[in-house]
């Protein structure tokens, strides 16, 4: 009887923790960090779009359409650390419901994930594909019924899906450099050598993401201030890129991009 009882409170108590859990991803806070061009958002039972601006929220199961020449970066948390950059004559709803981030209907996005908390998994859903990753970047590209996702940084891991819509079993390893296309229905195809223009392509947008952050973070305030707790942070910028780093002049651009690489 007293294990019946011990059992009991034990069930209450997962399910109450599972439902706390549910309900933080439901709240979390996602919201447009940029906006190119012309950018729709479609609220929740809603069939008419609004223009999307900086800084406006999104929240679970709206949509947003980019248009032709057009592209939104969204950010997972306040200090867009987690971002989901969806390219051009895109559609994208945004899922957090406890297991799926977004999904991508069509069109193409990126992924920089830099700081995905330890309990947690990005996972996004595709017609053909689910890609999840921890502290990762990657891109996913969907035409018509097949789908590539490309890992530029870290690694990811992809499934296909059921014609039910259920999720396949098997998780497919995609390593740093390398790519994988799925057709809908059927499991993740062969490993292949990501096209190097995409690597050049990742590292500027990278260096653009950390730059606008450090401005938004400094502004109103010296350049100098870019120094952290480290000893190793620039110190003091002497040109338009250039800076010091233990008394030696350094490009702050390639800085940003080795100083974070280093602590993958």
């Amino acid at each position: 009887m007293l294990m019946k009882k011990i059992i009991f409170i034990f069930n209450i108590l997962f399910a109450f923790i599972c439902t706390l859990s549910f309900a933080q991803e439901l709240t979390e806070e996602v919201f447009i960090y940029s906006v190119n061009g012309n950018v729709k958002l479609i609220a929740s039972g809603s069939n008419v779009g609004v223009p999307c601006e900086k800084g406006m929220k999104v929240h679970p199961l709206d949509w947003i359409k980019t248009g032709p020449d057009s592209s939104a970066v969204l950010a997972f948390d306040k200090d867009a650390n987690n971002i989901l950059k969806i390219e051009e004559d895109s559609l994208v709803i945004l899922k957090m419901d406890g297991y799926f981030k977004a999904q991508l209907l069509k069109g193409q996005v990126y992924a920089l994930l830099e700081n995905v908390e330890k309990d947690d998994t990005f996972r996004m859903l595709t017609p053909s594909v689910v890609t999840e990753a921890k502290t990762s970047a990657w891109g996913i590209n969907n035409e018509g019924v097949y789908t590539s996702v490309m890992v530029l940084d870290g690694e990811a891991y992809v499934c296909g899906v059921n014609k039910d819509g259920s999720v396949k079993k098997d998780k497919y390893k995609i390593p740093e450099g390398m790519q994988r296309t799925t057709k809908r229905f059927e499991d993740p195809g062969v490993l292949n050598t990501s096209p190097e223009e995409i690597q050049d392509w990742f590292k500027d947008q990278v260096i653009k993401h950390h730059m606008s952050r450090e401005i938004s973070k400094q502004t109103g305030s010296q350049q100098s201030k870019l120094t952290s707790s480290e000893n190793k942070r620039p110190k003091t910028l002497k040109g338009k890129n250039i800076t010091i780093v233990d008394d030696q002049e350094v490009d702050i651009l390639d800085y940003i991009y080795k100083d974070r690489l280093s602590k993958k």
